[in-house]
């Protein structure tokens, strides 16, 4: 879930740049040096021991360098610098991709999990991890991708009546993408750009967050986006996407919900396909 539905940011200084952050009702913070700080509130194990309303940021060990982190409510995902993917808090909704959670500590009204980094199985060369409330997506260094948890909106990439009650114990791969670089995750949908910088989503489109036009509620298929020109960097809201193109241009597209999208006072307003942010360059 992006850190942005979590958040209101004050300054903090932290001895080397930071280079990445994930968060939920907690925060993850990584530095260039690959220094890994936490702090919030992770009842369950989400930013490791003793983790209940953790005041100030705290150093993280999670036994070797860190390149890389996501989270959710439930899980916080750290990828390592060897391409492996470790895992703390609850076993939720598949997180540990293992099928045996119930192995782990148990945490009062919040299921099973652990306050020690585990690695998750059977995924292996991960350059980026995203997280959707339930559902993990994992970039390769080949640019596939592998996904894992509940099939949500069709989050897992096929159709199943079961929907989220649909939780595999192991990684899958996505289909249906080509090369990916990059991934990033709303509440019940993914974006991912690949290595020509084209944009492709799928999921939930309740709220028009894939960007790709007006339709079913849920795609589980990838959707090319259409966004001229090239995109180097892409973002979600819970229910907003946006994407910067390698001219410096912003795109946006999902809710207006508290302005999300920049799109004046109606947030009832709905972009269902790509628009340019004019007030942006």
């Amino acid at each position: 879930m992006s850190l942005i539905s979590a958040l209101f940011f004050c300054s903090l200084t932290f001895a080397d740049s930071v280079v990445d952050v994930a968060g939920s009702a907690y925060v993850l913070t990584l530095t260039k040096s690959g220094t890994l700080y936490g702090w919030g509130n992770g009842p369950g194990g989400q930013i490791g021991k003793n983790g209940l309303e953790v005041r100030r940021p705290r150093p993280l060990d999670l036994g070797g360098r860190v390149v890389g982190v996501a989270a959710n409510a439930n899980s916080s995902f750290f990828v390592m610098e060897d391409g492996t993917v470790k895992v703390l808090g609850s076993g939720y909704a598949g997180a540990f991709a293992s099928g045996d959670e119930a192995r782990y500590t148990r945490f009062d009204s919040h299921g099973y999990g652990t306050e020690v980094p585990i690695t998750i199985p059977k995924l292996a060369n991960v350059v980026q991890v995203a997280s959707t409330q339930n559902t993990m997506a994992a970039v390769r260094r080949d640019g596939s991708v592998a996904v894992w948890g509940t099939n949500e909106s069709g989050l897992l990439g096929f159709k199943d009546s079961r929907g989220a009650s649909f939780v595999t114990p192991e990684i899958m791969e996505m289909k249906g993408l080509p090369k990916i670089k990059a991934i990033c995750a709303a509440v019940t949908a993914f974006c991912a750009l690949d290595t020509e910088g084209r944009v492709w989503s799928w999921g939930d489109n309740q709220k028009g967050q894939l960007g790709t036009g007006a339709g079913a509620d849920s795609f589980p298929e990838p959707r090319r986006l259409n966004i001229p020109g090239q995109v180097r960097s892409i973002g979600m809201t819970p229910s907003a996407g946006f994407a910067v193109t390698t001219e410096g241009l912003v795109w946006r597209w999902g809710s207006n919900a508290w302005g999300m999208v920049a799109a004046g006072n109606d947030e009832e307003l709905v972009l269902r396909t790509p628009t340019k942010l004019a007030a942006v360059t």
